[in-house]
């Protein structure tokens, strides 16, 4: 039986199709009615389940195939949810809780580096203790252009900027490159100085001029989909078949 995971956030919405429990491709899917229609109305795709963060593609997925399974907060009821409301907390972040409780088990603070970035306080059974938002690095750079009439758009830097630049565009890449060092090691720092135990794990889009830029313990690209893949086999029994 083919089933597929689907990651819908505020940028772009990835999945991984698998069968038998064997990964056989992963994809982008498009965010127009088309692609939706196309992907979601899958002769072969058995089931969908899908860790969103975003209502109006989830009423429209819902139209196109009603089978499809969304993650909500009643999934994560073993987990003790320490925000107010408890119901305020996105599912991806329940998501990536969950994943570090099944394969770390240890205290830890996730940097999930997307839409915006974000950072999670999560303790070694998964209960979740609240966290930081952030601006991501697309939002500061349509920042710069959308307000000030006179800055260029810019792309993220591939390579590490001049510190200090000698033109408009130099000096804006050093400001979004080494701004984006800064504002995620420094939240890195005020954290250990009062949790030094946890750990730091790093997940998300990461540009790769910053992989070794930020002061993590571990990088997982896709720590989405392993929370989803745990919680597709602890769930499907109840939820499922």
């Amino acid at each position: 039986m083919k089933y597929a995971f689907v990651d819908i956030g505020n940028t772009a919405i990835k999945t991984i199709v698998y069968e038998d429990g064997k990964a056989l491709s992963s994809m982008s899917v498009g965010r127009d009615t088309q692609a939706l229609t196309l992907f979601f109305k899958d002769c072969d795709i058995a089931q969908y389940f899908i860790s969103s963060v975003v209502p109006s593609i989830n009423q429209e997925i819902q139209t196109i195939n009603p089978q499809a399974i969304f993650l909500n907060h009643e999934h994560f009821s073993e987990l003790k949810i320490n925000v107010s409301p408890k119901d305020s907390v996105g599912i991806d972040r329940l998501v990536n809780a969950y994943a570090v409780k099944e394969k770390w088990g240890r205290d830890a603070f996730i940097i999930d580096i997307g839409t915006c970035v974000t950072v999670c306080h999560v303790k070694s059974n998964g209960d979740y203790y609240g966290g930081i938002i952030m601006p991501g690095f697309e939002m500061i750079r349509n920042a710069l252009y959308q307000g000030a009439e006179q800055l260029p758009l810019i792309d993220f830097p591939n390579v590490p900027p001049k510190v200090i630049g000698l033109s408009t565009k130099e000096a804006m890449s050093s400001g979004i490159y080494y701004g984006a060092i800064h504002m995620i090691n420094g939240f890195i720092r005020d954290i250990k100085s009062k949790w030094p135990d946890h750990y730091i794990i790093l997940t998300g889009g990461l540009p790769t001029a910053l992989v070794n830029q930020i002061n993590y313990d571990e990088f997982v690209p896709n720590l989405q989909f392993q929370g989803l893949e745990a919680l597709y086999d602890k769930f499907k029994k109840n939820y499922i078949e």
